[in-house]
């Protein structure tokens, strides 16, 4: 992926306290895909301040998501938040390398 270039997303948002798995659509830039995810994560964590216990909170600590070899190519980014009795993962990938 390349920073100037709008990619399709696809967002997923999983709550280990819930049933189901919340699905975004966007179509953005990598730096504006990783503010995202960023900013789901800190809204969480502002929702249930009482329970939160750590989480992402800057795009320095999102992981990078990759293909496995041969290709070995970034295809998106992870954030979780953590709260007493539950979690929250937040992937987004890039469309063109899903399968």
């Amino acid at each position: 992926m390349r920073e100037g270039i709008r990619y399709d997303w696809i967002i997923a948002v999983s709550n280990s306290a819930e049933s189901g798995i919340k699905i975004l659509k966007t179509y953005c830039k990598v730096s504006e895909i990783k503010q995202i995810l960023v900013d789901l994560a800190k809204r969480d964590a502002r929702k249930d301040a009482a329970a939160f216990k750590h989480g992402t909170d800057g795009i320095d600590q999102l992981q990078v998501v990759k293909h496995d070899a041969p290709f070995a190519v970034d295809i998106g980014f992870t954030a979780c938040n953590v709260f007493d009795t539950y979690r929250i993962d937040y992937t987004a990938h890039e469309l063109e390398h899903e399968n």
